[in-house]
């Protein structure tokens, strides 16, 4: 899904690190990784999602589809969460993954954006127009309880803690890998031209060649 106006953003995220000379260091790695992917694997696929557009859920389904294919050892998904601009709970729901991450050690980071796509429509613009923020947040702490974060430790992490940061830092950094709309792909830092349509045959056409001759 194309976007001019986080365009626009990424122009000026872009700008700003210029005149201050660098963007924010992370705590840890960007993004999510799934299923254990190792770090040495010979294919490494980012993917660029936000959590509350429709392109984006068939895109993670299917990729999360080829980790399991390859396997944890040949190929390394990462996941980063990229905010679009007009949707007003997007970033709400990208504190939410940073949240249920560092409360369940990454074990429950994918079952938490399975679930905020299932209730997609509960939190979009049109759903939630006559709600507060604090009415959203609700809603999302209900949701944190289906994958087992308490409303004790979901209300602390979005009050309390880093989600917030975290969240901003992991958009700033979708800027810099000039991520202009969602959902993106790229593979070993490449980008490549897929889209939510493609299946796992139309993956392996791509990744299988870069395989070839390895033991």
């Amino acid at each position: 899904m194309k976007f001019s106006a986080a365009y626009l953003l990424l122009v000026v995220a872009l700008n700003v690190a210029l005149v201050k000379g660098e963007f924010p260091i992370p705590k840890r790695e960007v993004g999510f990784v799934y299923g254990g992917g190792k770090a040495e694997a010979p294919i490494t696929v980012d993917l660029y999602i936000d959590l509350l557009c429709s392109d984006s859920r068939p895109a993670l389904a299917t990729l999360r589809s080829v980790a399991d294919h390859y396997g944890p050892n040949t190929l390394r998904l990462t996941t980063h969460l990229c905010p679009l601009p007009y949707k007003r709970n997007a970033f709400h729901a990208a504190m939410g993954a940073h949240v249920v991450h560092a409360v369940t050690n990454g074990s429950a980071t994918f079952d938490w954006m399975s679930t905020v796509y299932d209730n997609m429509y509960s939190l979009s613009n049109y759903a939630t127009f006559h709600m507060s923020e604090q009415d959203v947040f609700w809603r999302l702490t209900g949701l944190a309880s289906e994958v087992g974060v308490s409303s004790t430790q979901f209300i602390q992490g979005i009050s309390g803690g880093s989600s917030s940061h975290d969240a901003k830092v992991a958009w700033k950094y979708c800027c810099t890998r000039g991520v202009a709309e969602v959902p993106a792909f790229m593979i070993n830092d490449v980008t490549v031209l897929a889209s939510q349509s493609w299946t796992l045959d139309d993956w392996r056409g791509v990744i299988d060649p870069l395989l070839d001759g390895r033991t």
